[in-house]
């Protein structure tokens, strides 16, 4: 058995705006980066996507593999703090409502349908007996990875940028 490292990131220019993800999984004997754009989108929502989509490429097209432990690595605290805490769990059983405690009423948690995703693919990792830890590393601080996934997801915001303009031409 053996272990899956996969570092991911966000990227936003103006939030909203353009936005980009990356995801680099760094198998045993061999990296595969992948990423992609919006055109309108916020930060947290690439920082979700970059993760969703990273497990969602494992439990498609990797589960059968070998790996028995998956380690994402983010740089957004947003992320990391809402699976390690279990605050998706109990934004779960609260039927994605919480507490507005400037407003004295309940409102929707953001991106609640993104977090919807995020629950189903932990479930089935459980159901593959993959373990799953997502940890937080510092961003713009060098690491290696994260730099590279960074880069990737700043490369694709341009992309969505590159669209929008062209859709303007036409």
């Amino acid at each position: 058995m053996s272990k899956l490292r996969i570092f991911t990131d966000g990227a936003c220019s103006g939030n909203p705006g353009p936005g980009g993800w990356a995801a680099l999984f760094l198998f045993p004997k061999e990296s595969i980066l992948m990423s992609s754009n919006y055109k309108q989108t916020t930060n947290n929502r690439m920082e979700l996507l970059a993760v969703i989509t990273a497990l969602e490429e494992f439990i498609d097209k990797y589960s059968t593999s070998d790996i028995d432990f998956i380690e994402i690595s983010s740089d957004s605290a947003y992320v990391v703090n809402a699976i390690t805490k279990g605050w998706i769990w109990k934004w779960r059983k609260n039927h994605w409502l919480k507490i507005s405690y400037q407003k004295n009423k309940r409102i929707w948690v953001k991106n609640f349908d993104l977090w919807k995703r995020v629950i189903k693919a932990i479930e089935a990792l459980e159901w593959l007996e993959v373990r799953l830890d997502i940890v937080k590393v510092a961003g713009h601080a060098g690491i290696e990875f994260n730099e590279i996934v960074d880069e990737a997801a700043r490369k694709e915001v341009l992309n969505a940028k590159a669209k929008i303009a062209a859709e303007k031409l036409d």
